[in-house]
């Protein structure tokens, strides 16, 4: 059994049972820890362990907690470890530390505000002490189909059959259901999310169709029955979603320990009867449900946006389904041609050939002259037409590398593992660097030990680069932190000792060189009056999320709390742009695009971004002081190359005003370029509306300025695709 947590829902006691068996080891350090699960809880609570070890510490924040009586028998026993005021909250579970065990698989943690409770026996005990009941006897619930394709609708057909004790009169069941699935309803049987009570051996009423109070992840629906459901009787619950998801991915598990905890849809939940509380199936009992990649649609063609005079050329192609998933488990019949594509010529390349799994391949290609190129797939069935991003080969142009710094993985609240973000980054994705951004309240720091540790193994200079980073979330909204060196202090937003930014900047003082701090998705709730300067050199102008450009974007669909870029580069700021995918799949900039919902994560509704760096090599340290110096720009994952210039000076720089603003630059698109913005404070002075892929331009500003002014390239695709490049500032 895993994890688990149980509450009860009509007083105000609270149980925590932690099985140490899932606690967090590093084999350099003598402590394991975990996240405790949690909910909204204010008051004193009493911490018991069940264990062998003779000298037990629990260490939760700074305050450690001994045991106040040691048994003189060996074997494990429950040692009473004292008590302490506690405020818990859902989306701030913290961090405990146990030091002095002797076997951690075999113990047990318990945190209750009952007073009056002393624990016997093990996990099946106790639990059987709390609810009268193990989850054994609940039941087991199957589900029809079990396996799904990713964007399809689905009509699923839940079975519960009642386990040894039957359910009373007055009990209930609740089933659960992601918020990116069509919303259950009752109320018309036609519509899209309709879920009905199509067979029950006792009467069974829906009570409830709500956001659950654990998690704003989940809709719960509650039934409760008027009749005794007899042991073995049936449940039959049919639910139609029209909405699903478009990642692929395997629910399994049943507990409900955290708000972004996985659990499948329509997973149950059962109260046997009145009086009782709210418990998980078992996990043997609970069914599973997979969500498979559809059928291959897409190709995507990758090349290098620069490179030199008689260097050779990777071209990698990717076929998906038309979500940009992965079809690996489909076969694959892809009448495809490559060209090779020039100003005023073309090149027949092949077949693809090269293939280094069912899904891509990688062709080198010989080196070209000066110029700007695309590769071309063109296949006699009409699918898989496709063009590559653009290359440009110049021995006198700066490098142009490609990456996504902000990236969840299962690590906190997404899917997918640390080493499958790692490889899907440079093999699929193909980009020049990432970074794994795991939101830090969410794993331990033994977990960040490893996660260090993962990023360094695949750090390859030259060849990929992954820079060290988490997520710092606190009052003042989300910062995200990096550094070029192998290891990155780690501070928490609900930890006391760093939970506001004031305190985090006194703590990496004078760490300017080695650290870049970002905010993202301002629009949202990013509050600027913490901004530090020295830190936060540059913001995430886009992400899945939207663009936090100006407030009145058509890119963005959430409320409204925070402010815009446009404001606050008013304001004074000067920050270059980045742009990622703050994706919760763990696949960096390329995730899924083209729906609804295109992460697991409520309610992310766009495609992943990208950040461009202009930089002299391709290494952590360099990478890093292209950031810092801000020569950088952001897309919304199109890798459109620009330059943008002004009276010679580079994006991100600042100079003096001269009389003009002498502007020029080139912009080679993925698509037509239907408009070019220059945007001052704020403001379009010029704009022009090419129409064509590829072109060079130069205007001059000589309007005044008045003390300060920032310029800002914005690229308009006519497919919808966006770029900014970041600003550069001129002062008198």
């Amino acid at each position: 059994m895993g994890c688990m947590s149980i509450y009860y829902e009509d007083s105000k006691d609270i149980y925590i049972i932690v099985p140490l068996r899932d606690a967090k080891s590093y084999p350099s350090r003598q402590n394991v820890d975990l996240l405790l699960p949690t909910r909204r809880f204010v008051g004193e609570c009493y911490f018991w362990i069940y264990t062998e070890a003779k000298h037990p510490i629990i260490e939760f924040w700074n305050e450690r907690l001994l045991p106040r009586r040691i048994a003189d028998n060996d074997g494990r026993r429950w040692l009473f470890m004292g008590k302490k005021a506690l405020k818990l909250d859902l989306a701030s579970p913290p961090i405990v530390r146990f030091y002095g065990l002797t076997d951690p698989a075999g113990d047990i943690c318990l945190i209750t505000s009952n007073k009056s409770f002393i624990p016997h026996g093990g996990f099946a005990d106790v639990e059987r002490q709390i609810l009268g009941y193990n989850h054994e006897s609940l039941g087991m619930s199957q589900i029809i189909p079990n396996v799904a394709t990713v964007g399809r609708p689905v009509n699923f057909r839940l079975i519960f059959t009642a386990g040894a004790a039957g359910i009373r009169r007055g009990g209930r069941i609740r089933l659960t259901v992601p918020r990116i699935f069509s919303k259950p309803q009752i109320e018309d049987p036609d519509g899209d999310g309709y879920l009905e009570i199509v067979k029950a051996d006792a009467q069974l009423e829906i009570l409830s169709i709500e956001v659950s109070g654990d998690s704003w992840e989940w809709i719960d629906v509650t039934a409760e029955f008027k009749d005794d459901l007899i042991p073995g009787g049936k449940v039959i619950i049919c639910y139609k979603a029209g909405r699903t998801q478009i990642v692929p991915f395997r629910y399994e598990g049943v507990d409900r320990s955290y708000w972004f905890s996985k659990i499948p849809p329509m997973a149950i939940s059962v109260k046997p009867n009145e009086s009782g509380y709210f418990a998980p199936l078992a996990y043997e009992s609970s069914h599973t449900l997979t969500f498979k990649a559809d059928m291959p649609d897409r190709l995507h063609l990758i090349i290098p946006s620069h490179a030199r005079v008689g260097e050779r050329i990777v071209l990698h192609g990717i076929f998906t389904d038309r979500f940009r998933n992965l079809s690996s488990e489909h076969p694959l019949h892809a009448d495809v041609r490559l060209k090779l594509i020039g100003r005023d010529w073309e090149e027949d390349l092949g077949c693809p050939r090269g293939f280094y799994g069912r899904y891509a391949f990688k062709m080198l290609l010989d080196p070209l002259p000066k110029g700007v190129y695309r590769i071309k797939a063109e296949s006699s069935s009409g699918r898989f037409v496709s063009l590559s991003n653009p290359i440009k080969i110049d021995d006198s142009s700066p490098n142009l590398y490609w990456g996504d710094i902000h990236v969840h993985s299962e690590m906190s609240d997404g899917i997918g593992s640390p080493e499958y973000f790692y490889w899907h980054a440079r093999n699929i994705a193909c980009l020049d660097f990432a970074a794994l951004t795991d939101h830090a309240c969410y794993f331990t720091d033994n977990e960040w030990l490893w996660m260090q540790d993962l990023a360094n193994m695949h750090n390859r200079p030259g060849e990929f680069v992954s820079l060290i980073g988490y997520e710092w979330s606190g009052k003042e909204g989300d910062r995200n932190f990096y550094t070029w060196r192998d290891e990155l202090p780690l501070y928490r937003g609900t930890d006391p000792r760093s939970d506001s930014l004031r305190k985090v900047w006194r703590l990496i003082e004078d760490m300017e060189e080695e650290i870049i701090v970002i905010p993202h998705h301002s629009l949202l709730n990013v509050k600027w009056e913490s901004h530090n300067p020295s830190f936060e050199r540059l913001i995430e102008i886009y992400s899945m999320w939207g663009s936090s450009e100006t407030v009145d974007t058509q890119l963005w669909r959430m409320p409204k709390y925070g402010i815009s870029v446009r404001q606050i580069l008013s304001e004074g700021s000067k920050l270059g742009f980045t742009a990622g995918s703050d994706n919760h799949d763990g696949r960096a900039g390329f995730s899924g695009e083209g729906a609804y919902y295109t992460s697991i994560y409520v309610p992310l509704g766009f495609r992943s971004g990208l950040t461009a760096i202009y930089a002299s090599d391709l290494s952590r340290r360099e990478i890093f002081n292209s950031l810092r110096r801000r020569r950088c720009y952001a897309t919304t994952g199109e890798r459109i190359i620009i330059s943008f210039q002004i009276n010679d000076l580079c994006m991100g720089s600042e100079g003096v005003w001269d009389g003009s603003a002498r502007i020029k630059g080139e912009v080679h698109g993925t698509s037509r370029i239907s408009r070019l913005k220059l945007i001052r404070n704020g403001e379009t002075v010029w704009s022009m509306q090419p129409n064509r892929m590829d072109l060079a331009f130069s205007w001059e500003d000589q309007q005044p300025l008045d003390e300060l002014a920032y310029y800002y390239l914005r690229v308009e695709q006519a497919d919808g695709n966006l770029a900014w490049t970041s600003p550069i500032w001129l002062t008198r």
